[in-house]
């Protein structure tokens, strides 16, 4: 039997069906976000005019993920709390975009 605090919060998470986000793991999230978008649509619009400059860069997976935590924090349905970006992922983004730099022009 599922528990009334679980009922309550899943009011609150709202399903992201945009499929370049959910496929990174951000399937549940709340709005507004941390950008003040107040729903997916306007999340998927500023989303594409951002990652447009985002695709086919050495970056690019960590680049996404990091912009989908901006647009479409994570919601856990249980407790309700929101998932924001945080310093590691913004460090581990980083890091990978050195990596990947290196890597393509011969460092180590």
């Amino acid at each position: 039997m599922t528990s009334p605090k679980f009922l309550l919060f899943t009011a609150l998470c709202t399903p992201v069906t945009f499929e370049v986000c959910s496929s990174r793991g951000f399937t549940q999230t709340v709005f507004p976000n941390l950008l003040n978008q107040e729903n997916e649509a306007q999340a998927m619009e500023a989303f594409t005019q951002v990652a447009k400059n985002v695709f086919n860069q050495i970056c690019q997976e960590s680049a996404l993920t990091y912009l989908c935590s901006l647009h479409f924090p994570k919601c856990d349905l249980v407790t309700g709390d929101e998932e924001f970006p945080c310093f590691g992922l913004c460090e581990g983004m980083v890091q990978a975009s050195v990596n990947q730099l290196n890597a393509k022009v011969g460092y180590s």
